[in-house]
């Protein structure tokens, strides 16, 4: 109990300096908002002469593209990869070393505390702007209960996913001097997979490759269980692999961990 209590105060004093900077998240959410006009416009325009599109209704991808630019910023643990490599770089890692604390741990709730902040900005633009979007026909917002727990439980599942991979990413700095061209490159690649730029139902061959790779469990699966997109069996396989991956790369997170403290030799603080 008294080891949990350290990392809810990590959660709360992360919350608190996010609490801060509250007018440039709120900024930057709005820009965010602000980038959905022109997929908006470019949408329409395909769907001008066609009703579907790979299984898509206008309505379908509208909310799809909506709900993977908003979530993206809440699930995917973008950035503490480079917060890892830093204090790899700069010695910083050694206070976790020899101090009672899991740094796995103290990145996690770091991570989570900074999240509240982006949970409680992403509910006002949902209200803001998805309900009078959904008033036109174009956002869907009619779900099942048990829709709406399979999708709250599964984007769960994807932002620990996440955590793991981009932890993982991190680590990365214990056998690379600089990573910041590497971190680009995979961090595109990783949202690219996760579907966050399209949907992954239209590309076949991309969908087949994906399927048995984390990525898509990030943010595409609780996406497509929220459009109502998959059969009830389709939704306890993609939750239990959600479950699965966690698992293992958190197992992986482990290995490359326990290797590349054997590496490290502490420079700066």
């Amino acid at each position: 109990m008294r080891s949990l209590r350290k990392y809810i105060a990590v959660l709360k004093i992360s919350t608190q300096n996010m609490l801060q900077y509250r007018g440039n998240i709120v900024l930057n959410w709005l820009l965010s908002t602000m980038t959905l006009v022109a997929p908006f416009a470019f949408w329409k325009t395909v769907y001008a002469d066609r009703e579907m599109l790979a299984g898509y209704e206008l309505s379908d991808t509208i909310t799809y593209v909506m709900l993977t630019t908003l979530l993206g910023k809440l699930l995917i643990c973008d950035g503490i990869h480079n917060t890892i490599s830093q204090d790899i770089r700069e010695g910083k890692l050694s206070q976790f070393l020899w101090r009672p604390i899991n740094y796995k741990a103290y990145i996690f709730f770091d991570t989570i505390g900074k999240k509240l902040m982006d949970f409680v900005v992403m509910c006002l633009l949902f209200s803001i702007l998805l309900i009078p979007m959904s008033a036109l026909g174009f956002f869907k917002t009619a779900l099942s209960t048990g829709t709406a727990f399979a999708f709250l439980f599964s984007a769960f599942l994807g932002i620990i996913l996440s955590f793991f991979l981009y932890f993982i990413m991190g680590l990365v700095a214990f056998w690379m001097t600089e990573c910041s061209a590497l971190y680009i490159t995979l961090g595109t690649l990783f949202y690219f997979l996760a579907g966050g730029m399209f949907p992954l139902d239209m590309f076949r061959e991309l969908k087949v490759i994906s399927e048995i790779l984390p990525f898509q469990y990030q943010l595409y699966l609780p996406v497509k269980i929220y459009l109502g997109k998959l059969s009830m069996a389709m939704v306890f396989r993609g939750i239990g692999i959600q479950m699965i991956w966690c698992l293992a790369l958190w197992g992986i997170s482990v290995i490359v961990w326990e290797s590349g403290k054997k590496r490290y030799s502490s420079v700066g603080n």
